[in-house]
């Protein structure tokens, strides 16, 4: 990786990757001890570069400043799929082997709005370009597909609804500041996808309609910022989730490996 300051609050990142992906799944809800995985390995290099320009005040929860970052990725590699027995694989077991190439263009623009006494406003928006293809079958096309995490849970659950190759995401923030430490969040979001990856009944992938649905996420937090980290209450909202409504107490930050995709 190599990284370019510019100016005092800008810089250039970019660089070479090599990964070795490994997603273990079934593609059925309703599998037994017995059954087996499906695998799907995607080994590949990429050559990425962003742009980011940051001067928000918190890494989490932050109430003023701005953020914009522009991240341009070309991916080529292999798909290896190791069928198991939840998948309609006809095959006999063989190794399904394809060769994808693709790239993947992602705006983020994250920004904060002094207004008079304790309430501030944000904007929140997200766009993701991508030509990426299909993979083998639905759940490994929805597993490398892109998606929408604004709000820190959603980052560590699984929701195929805010995945797609290509969409378009806008958010508005509310924020009451009790004190310099102590703040109330209100945000909403907006995900709309291009075409959504919808599941066939040969468990491949294919397209829906374009801008056929959309899909909302909310979040109310409580969130005190310590000098240390963030200590947060927060209830949250998935549209059209098994479980929509969430409740999360959490200490410090949600942390995670760098990915090869991001």
């Amino acid at each position: 990786n190599f990284v370019l300051p510019v100016g005092n609050h800008a810089r250039i990142k970019g660089g070479l990757t090599g990964a070795r992906m490994f997603d273990d799944y079934y593609q059925t809800l309703a599998f037994l001890t017995a059954d087996t995985a499906d695998r799907t390995n995607f080994n590949h290099g990429s050559g990425w570069m962003q742009f980011e320009r940051n001067t928000l005040n918190k890494k989490a929860y932050a109430n003023a400043g701005h953020l914009l970052k522009v991240n341009f990725r070309y991916l080529a590699g292999q798909e290896v799929n190791i069928p198991g027995s939840t998948s309609l694989d006809t095959t006999g077991g063989e190794l399904f082997r394809a060769n994808h190439d693709f790239v993947r263009i992602r705006l983020v623009y994250d920004g904060y709005f002094n207004r008079k006494g304790r309430l501030k406003l944000g904007v929140y928006g997200e766009a993701v370009m991508s030509n990426q293809p299909f993979f083998n079958n639905y759940t490994a096309s929805i597993l490398e597909a892109a998606s929408f995490s604004p709000v820190p849970e959603s980052k560590t659950l699984f929701l195929p609804m805010y995945r797609a190759h290509n969409f378009g995401a806008f958010g508005l923030k509310s924020i009451i500041s009790f004190t310099s430490r102590l703040d109330l969040r209100i945000e909403g979001y907006i995900f709309q996808p291009h075409r959504e990856l919808l599941l066939h009944p040969d468990l491949t992938a294919y397209y829906g309609q374009p801008f056929e649905k959309r899909y909302t996420m909310a979040s109310a937090v409580l969130v005190y910022h310590t000098p240390i980290a963030p200590i947060a209450l927060s209830v949250n909202y998935y549209d059209r989730f098994k479980n929509p409504i969430s409740v999360i107490f959490t200490v410090g930050w949600v942390i995670f490996n760098q990915r090869a995709f991001d």
